[in-house]
């Protein structure tokens, strides 16, 4: 669908405010006492979304071309699971994807998801050092950019309902 751009400020503070999306606008005065968070529509097939769901977030589910999450006009997010962030890391896709957040929010944020049998990129190997100098170097090109490492998906619900300041 299209771009989101957000008229007014945090989405989770949305009452009787409208946001553009792709265009149009569309009204979500019906949610004044849930959190709202916009998800690419594609990251359904993960789990985080019926996690945050369970905590009271009010999902609003469209396709985002960028970033899978969106708490507010300030804020996105960029969810990796961690074979995920090792390929995208090698192919060059993440360092496009800070890019074009990096323009559009003034907080992207890298949210980076291990499984309990991933504790790392600390694992003695060469992969774990080829990815630690690539993230590294992202970091580097990407100051503003901040790094939330989960290991589970109600963790990453904090994320949501501390808000970026407490990450």
């Amino acid at each position: 669908c299209g771009t989101l751009e957000p008229k007014v400020g945090p989405l989770s503070s949305l009452s009787s405010r409208q946001l553009s999306i792709g265009g149009s606008s569309r009204d979500f005065s019906k949610s004044e006492t849930q959190p709202i968070i916009v998800v690419d529509s594609r990251e359904f097939n993960a789990s985080l979304p019926s996690a945050l769901f369970k905590a009271g977030f009010q999902l609003i589910p469209i396709t985002l071309n960028v970033c899978d999450y969106v708490l507010s006009a300030d804020t996105g997010i960029e969810r990796k699971a961690f074979q995920d962030l090792v390929s995208s890391l090698s192919s060059g896709r993440l360092q496009k994807q800070m890019e074009q957040m990096s323009r559009l929010y003034r907080v992207p944020l890298l949210l980076i998801e291990m499984d309990d049998g991933e504790h790392g990129m600390f694992k003695l190997t060469g992969e774990a050092t080829i990815t630690t100098s690539r993230l590294i170097v992202l970091l580097r090109s990407y100051p503003q950019m901040r790094i939330i490492w989960s290991f589970s998906d109600r963790s990453s619900c904090r994320v949501g309902i501390n808000g970026v300041d407490d990450v």
